[in-house]
């Protein structure tokens, strides 16, 4: 005798269900590699491992693409005198080529964009 609900709805449903659980273990495995559509289907759980420290590459078709990495909490500052004396110092070579500019005319082009 052969099992009617075997073949039935109710066991294509519990197979998607089992389907869906490798593929959701898988992607949260210690594997630091997830395709492109495993990503977009998990990207809260992958989001999740990124917060606890992990970086994670994106692959398409096999390629990596991207990365998922943690963003530091350190703020990278600038040291302005360095940069200034760099703009000067192109500044100053433009000049000698017949093209000069104001350090404020930089800092203009800086707050509009341009630069």
């Amino acid at each position: 005798m052969t099992d009617v609900a075997a073949s039935g709805p109710a066991h294509r449903a519990i197979q998607l269900v089992v389907n869906w659980l490798e593929r959701y273990c898988r992607v949260m495995a210690t594997s630091s590699t997830v395709g492109a559509f495993e990503a977009k289907t998990y990207l809260a759980a992958l989001l999740g491992r990124v917060e606890g420290g992990e970086s994670i590459t994106i692959t398409k078709h096999g390629r990596p693409v991207a990365r998922l990495v943690p963003v530091n909490d350190v703020r990278v500052s600038r040291d302005w005198g360095d940069f200034w004396a760099r703009v000067d110092e192109r500044r100053k070579a433009l000049s000698a080529g017949g093209v000069g500019f104001t350090q404020e005319q930089i800092k203009d082009e800086i707050t509009q964009g341009r630069l």
